[in-house]
């Protein structure tokens, strides 16, 4: 054999395993990336629903303090509207609030103009408040487009009946609007039956291949 056939036989036989070596390296800086990405996509979701656990505490909280004294015997009406204007005058996105008797009757509502409440939301949140005697949340899109929705919030009164408040979905977009996110990351919020509540403002559809931080308190 020819010197040079020699020599090209020598470097064919070193560069096919230093090759085979590289792609196993870039292989595993590639997984080691990915690893990355991943969790630092996990961290960023759950910081979110953090700040989203939060902001749901910080509008239950108002409305079942004022519930609890709601259902005191000798609280009278007109320190009920008074209470109904302040939390209104302190919560931008609140829309109205209502108090809603066992009969599904609006006993009391501010501000005075405020546009009924669904019957059907009406009896859910009534029922699941009575049942759980707990507060519960629901999401209302009646007189609101797909991806600005309206926010429900229930909170029980010992006497009988219920408080709610409607929260612009306005709210939950303000909640996030500075979040940072990884590139093609897209953030959704969810209610319980699967409608999107927020999204981040991207081309990218939500689904099963998106890096997607998902989280549903309902």
């Amino acid at each position: 054999m020819r010197i040079r056939g020699r020599f090209l036989l020598f470097a064919v036989v070193v560069s096919v395993p230093l090759a085979a070596v590289g792609l196993i390296a870039l292989l595993g800086i590639w997984r080691v990336s990915r690893a990355q990405l991943d969790e630092s996509v996990k961290q960023q979701a759950e910081l979110a629903a953090i700040a989203y656990d939060r902001w749901i505490d910080a509008q239950r909280e108002p409305l079942t303090t004022l519930a609890i004294v709601a259902g005191q015997k000798d609280f009278a009406q007109p320190a009920l509207d008074e209470e109904f204007r302040h939390l209104l005058s302190s919560r931008p996105y609140w829309t109205d609030i209502s108090l809603i008797s066992t009969s599904r009757q609006v006993m009391a509502a501010a501000p005075a103009n405020a546009e009924s409440l669904p019957p059907a939301l009406i009896d859910r949140l009534l029922n699941e408040t009575t049942q759980r005697n707990s507060w519960v949340m629901a999401t209302d899109r009646t007189r609101a487009d797909e991806l600005r929705s309206v926010v429900l919030i229930a909170a029980p009164i010992k006497t009988g009946g219920c408080l709610i408040a409607r929260i612009d979905g306005m709210a939950i977009n303000a909640l996030f609007q500075d979040i940072q996110l990884q590139n093609g990351t897209v953030l959704g919020v969810f209610d319980s039956q699967g409608r999107i509540l927020y999204r981040t403002q991207t081309g990218v559809a939500i689904d099963h291949e998106t890096n997607a931080a998902r989280f549903s308190r309902q």
